[in-house]
């Protein structure tokens, strides 16, 4: 696993948002914060293996909308949730992103929602993250649903070898 990509959001904090204060303009950049899973790929759409991207404007978003302990978390773990999300449904009509990842930052914590937006046949863009609200869910679209984003059956799906749950071996 390429751990590269794990410090792109410190390092585009760094390069960008430190410092400015709330409203400010950033310099828009562009940086690859990991490749999805076949079956995440597949749930979405995308041709062949999907990519997933973060944008300074997405980042500096989600720097101002949450508070400090949550970005910092947002900043250390968004890359788990969307490279193993939990979950992924079609966002609501109307609002920012094409779809939505759902999953938790840290095992036992409570679960985010992370707003995706298809830009590309084979690209997604992050457009914002927030705190799990039961409400945001009525009438969207479950695509695709791994429990815990970890378990042996994710690991099976992503292999290629999905075994049905109905029938334990």
């Amino acid at each position: 696993m390429n751990f590269k990509y794990r410090k792109v959001l410190h390092e585009m904090h760094d390069r960008f948002i430190e410092g400015s204060y709330k409203g400010d303009l950033v310099i828009i950049e562009r940086e690859k914060l990991c490749s999805l899973t076949k079956h995440s790929s597949r749930c979405l759409g995308l041709e062949g293996m999907g990519t997933a991207f973060i944008t300074t404007r997405a980042l500096k978003h989600i720097y101002e909308q949450r508070t400090a302990a949550e970005y910092q978390l947002i900043k250390d773990k968004l890359f788990s949730l969307v490279k193993r999300p939990k979950a992924i449904y079609v966002n609501k009509p109307g609002k920012r992103g094409t779809y939505c990842f759902l999953g938790p930052l840290r095992k036992g914590d409570p679960d985010f929602i992370c707003s995706v937006e298809l830009v590309a046949p084979s690209e997604i863009e992050i457009a914002t993250i927030f705190e799990y609200r039961d409400r945001y869910f009525r009438n969207c679209k479950l695509l695709g649903n791994w429990g815990d984003g970890i378990t042996s059956h994710r690991i099976a799906l992503d292999a290629g070898q999905v075994q049905s749950t109905n029938n334990p071996q």
